[in-house]
């Protein structure tokens, strides 16, 4: 798998990494603005449910970039993390998949309740409403646990569904 991720904010646009990603990506990041994003690919070197370590070229102030497969950039994967620095897979970089339990949960807490509350027409992606009920739905045990499937997760998870 090739991940690649974007970043709004400072950075740098590399041609060598650009160069690698599919031609309509290409395109699409040629578009942003020079220092404003960043594009990088790389393969993963190890992955399990939890993490997965990557040589994705990534500088300081990257963590929290979105993973994303590069032949389906609507697909995430993980967040970047920064670099591995310890165990046998030391100088990687490594994220945490969007599976990770933490991650779900801190998703929920977070991010879900503003979501809720975006207007239909502030969504720029609004075919992603049905993907998040399914994660949200595959998730529904984890949340159960940690008190958060009622009353807002359950909500969109049968609002936002198919």
């Amino acid at each position: 798998m090739t991940l690649v991720y974007f970043h709004s904010g400072k950075g740098f646009k590399s041609e060598a990494a650009v160069s690698q990603l599919p031609e309509d990506m290409q395109a699409t990041v040629h578009k942003l603005p020079a220092r404003k994003a960043v594009a990088s690919a790389g393969d993963v070197v190890e992955g399990g449910e939890r993490y997965l370590f990557h040589r994705a070229s990534a500088v300081g102030g990257l963590s929290g970039s979105p993973l994303r497969v590069v032949d389906r950039p609507q697909l995430l994967v993980g967040i970047h993390l920064g670099l591995n620095e310890s165990g046998p897979l030391t100088a990687f970089n490594v994220g945490v998949r969007v599976n990770h339990p933490l991650f779900v949960v801190a998703y929920v807490r977070s991010v879900l309740p503003r979501l809720v509350k975006a207007q239909d027409d502030h969504w720029r992606r609004p075919y992603m409403k049905p993907a998040l009920a399914a994660y949200l739905a595959h998730h529904q045990r984890l949340l159960v646990e940690h008190d958060l499937w009622e009353p807002l997760a359950a909500e969109v998870a049968s609002r936002w569904s198919e």
